[in-house]
């Protein structure tokens, strides 16, 4: 977390001003997020954070424009990441390389490490789907098909699918 908010606050990224028509949706991103944030989404640093989040998370971002600057933040990062990569090695500094190849792999793929939570959002369409998995302890493939029957009692009594 530290790291990536690290990487966030960084003067190359300061150009994505938190504006107010986009708090609202950004507030409702943030809920989502792996680290939510306290405070308001009201700097530039926050506003990489969440949307930085977002692209790690795969969640639907609904506002074009948000999506294009999450999209372009990413590719910042990985940027600035790989610049403290080889400062990390040059400097001989173990921590310092050891975070920035930890991050250099989920920003090149736009997703966090294959925990056993995240391992269904590889797939397209079940960004909202996520959490309601989740909280039923289905969160592999080998999950979902070992609880079918399960999910189609969900489904009988109106649950939201």
């Amino acid at each position: 977390r530290d790291y990536l908010f690290a990487l966030c606050s960084c003067e190359e990224i300061g150009r994505y001003n938190s504006k107010v028509e986009e708090r609202k949706a950004l507030k409702v991103i943030n809920e989502k997020n792996k680290f939510v944030i306290k405070e308001a989404v009201s700097t530039c640093e926050r506003k990489s954070f969440v949307l930085a989040q977002a692209e790690l998370s795969r969640l639907h971002i609904e506002f074009w424009e948000l999506r294009r600057q999450a999209s372009d933040i990413i590719t910042l990062l990985r940027r600035l990441n790989h610049c403290i990569k080889v400062l990390g090695s040059e400097l001989k500094s173990f921590w310092l390389y050891y975070w920035a190849s930890r991050y250099q792999k989920y920003l090149a793929e736009k997703l966090w490490p294959a925990a056993e939570e995240h391992l269904l959002l590889q797939f397209t369409g079940l960004e909202d789907k996520h959490k309601f998995l989740n909280m039923r302890g289905i969160h592999s493939i080998d999950d979902l098909r070992k609880n079918m029957s399960n999910i189609a009692t969900w489904l009988q009594k109106g649950a939201q699918f």
